[in-house]
């Protein structure tokens, strides 16, 4: 499933590798996992290897050890409860190793739970295979990367047309708005034109047809003759 690098807690330049596999090939549930050299770590019983003073609930230290162990970042709200968390190893020479997870916080280390691994001398450590796997499942990462990357330079090809079409639509209103603004001050200074060569030559301004029907109608009246 999994092949983990984890410094010493007393030497940062040295590392443990842990080894995770599920305990059967449908494990009941997701951290039913066998690790190096145990008899393995049943989800059921995870909460036993909480610390009583950690700073999570349970369903943080659960999200913690899937995303640590198994890898498991897929999920948003599980990849935010392990964030920052730091997983070191306690060495007790052919007695045991201690997988000790802890989080700091403004300086402050909290230790959040541990994972003892019995030693075993009649464990068998297949790192050949252990590396086998580890290279297939790397390979796999990075396809998935160069799918992903391959979608991404899709969607900013096609945002860049999008925001080049916008852009041309954009200056082809502004080049009409600015055609149409010609066009009127054109028009208008015609008109004004027109008006001064009408006052310069002497024209007079017809009544609107409204008044002059008025006047014909207006009633002529009779003057009588005297005597």
């Amino acid at each position: 499933m999994g092949l983990l690098r984890i410094p010493r807690q007393d030497d940062q330049e040295s590392f443990v590798l842990v080894h995770i596999a599920p305990l059967a090939q449908k494990a009941a549930a997701t951290l039913d996992v066998k690790i190096l050299a145990t008899e393995g770590m049943k989800q059921s019983q995870i909460q036993k290897l909480k610390s009583k003073k950690a700073p999570c609930t349970d369903s943080e230290w659960e999200a913690i050890l899937e995303v640590i162990l198994l890898q498991q970042e897929s999920d948003p709200e599980k990849a935010a409860a392990a964030e920052g968390i730091e997983v070191e190893a306690a060495i007790e020479d052919d007695v045991a190793v201690e997988l000790i997870f802890k989080k700091s916080t403004s300086g402050i280390t909290q230790r959040l739970g541990s994972l003892r691994l019995p030693h075993d001398e009649d464990q068998e450590i297949e790192l050949f295979d252990w590396c086998g796997a580890s290279i297939t499942h790397s390979h796999s990462l990075t396809s998935t990367l160069k799918s992903a990357q391959a979608d991404l330079h899709k969607e900013q090809a096609k945002s860049q047309k999008l925001a080049d079409q916008l852009e041309e639509l954009i200056k082809a209103k502004e080049e009409n708005e600015h055609s149409l603004l010609e066009k009127f001050s054109l028009l208008l200074n015609e008109k004004k034109a027109k008006i001064r060569e009408l006052q310069r030559g002497g024209g007079e301004v017809e009544m609107p047809t409204r008044h002059k029907k008025e006047k014909e109608e207006e009633p002529v009246v009779e003057t009588e003759k005297a005597g």
